[in-house]
């Protein structure tokens, strides 16, 4: 069981240093919006890691705190309509993440990507696109494999 613990423990550091550099990639190319959205991103992350060991982070409010955090610096961030599209995409698997079914968890966590895509277009951003098609990619096979009857 300590093994286990310590693989998804790097794992999850590995995730938080990719979403470190990300975040500095995006805020460098002058879209803060998404920057802001990979940061909080983050804590998000952080926070739901440990929902089941703690109960005031296992309360349903956690996902709409988040969620309304997240709207509220992208239209602090406004540089136009697409700088609601991170906010959106990272509050999509922000409940995604929530849910404890599977299934529930990887439908919803296809919405964020595709929220992504045309937003890295916009901001010309060749990481960002790679990423969600891995993501999307990945999540599709993962359908194919143990959703499909």
């Amino acid at each position: 069981m300590y093994l286990f613990k310590s693989i998804i423990e790097n794992i999850l550091g590995l995730l938080v240093l990719g979403m470190v550099f990300l975040a500095t990639h995006q805020f460098l190319l002058g879209a803060f919006a998404g920057a802001i959205a990979n940061g909080l991103t983050i804590i998000r992350n952080l926070t739901f890691r440990h929902k089941k060991d703690n109960q005031i982070l296992n309360h349903f409010i956690w996902p709409y705190v988040f969620s309304t955090v997240l709207v509220a610096t992208g239209i602090y961030f406004w540089q136009g309509w697409h700088s609601l599209l991170p906010a959106l995409a990272v509050t999509a698997s922000t409940f995604a993440l929530w849910a404890d079914d599977t299934k529930t968890i990887r439908i919803l966590s296809l919405i964020g990507p595709f929220l992504w895509l045309p937003y890295a277009f916009i901001i010309e951003s060749i990481p960002t696109i790679l990423i969600q098609v891995v993501i999307i990619s990945s999540i599709l096979i993962a359908m194919f494999r143990f959703d499909r009857k």
